[in-house]
């Protein structure tokens, strides 16, 4: 799978402890039309998806966090786009570096459900699936960069991933 960005803040020491985490996205793109997460609490908007639990492969994870985080069952065809890695400082363990491995697959949707099952931040954060033109993804998105780019590094990783969908697809 391609590198797609290096995405590192910077905003940490050498010898912090390094908590890594290895998460997969699902790209869900009905052209011009994206199916994303946004936030009520920061209106961002993101790809579904989420992090791998012990022992699963990263379509297990895929399938399962889409599932539910959207209420999406994803058909059997994904297609592997590329990753990211990110790495800043962590915003819970103190004196800890986050380094993520996001991986991004091309979908498609088999099944809208009403099921979800939100994790506790997510259910704060009031995530919701919309169906939204990638122009608007992009603006929102680049709006919330100029207002604070050091808080929502997620969003600029997702940021560059609109703009490269936008330019390939």
């Amino acid at each position: 799978m391609k590198k797609l960005l290096d995405l590192d803040i910077k905003d940490y020491q050498k010898q912090d402890h390094i908590i890594k985490r290895i998460a997969v996205r699902a790209i869900i793109y009905e052209k011009p039309f994206l199916y994303m997460i946004q936030s009520k609490k920061y209106q961002e908007y993101k790809f579904p998806g989420g992090g791998q639990n012990t022992g699963e492969t990263l379509i297990e994870t895929l399938k399962r966090e889409v599932l539910e985080e959207a209420g999406i069952i994803l058909d059997d065809d994904v297609v592997a786009y590329g990753y990211v890695d990110e790495k800043r400082k962590a915003m819970i363990e103190k004196d800890s570096i986050f380094h993520m491995t996001s991986y991004y697959y091309i979908c498609k949707i088999k099944t809208l459900t009403d099921y979800r099952h939100l994790d506790a931040y997510e259910k704060i954060y009031g995530y919701e699936l919309k169906k939204i033109h990638i122009d608007d993804a992009i603006k929102q998105n680049q709006k919330l960069i100029l207002i604070d780019n050091t808080q929502f590094s997620w969003v600029f990783r997702e940021l560059e991933i609109l703009k490269m969908i936008k330019n390939e697809f």
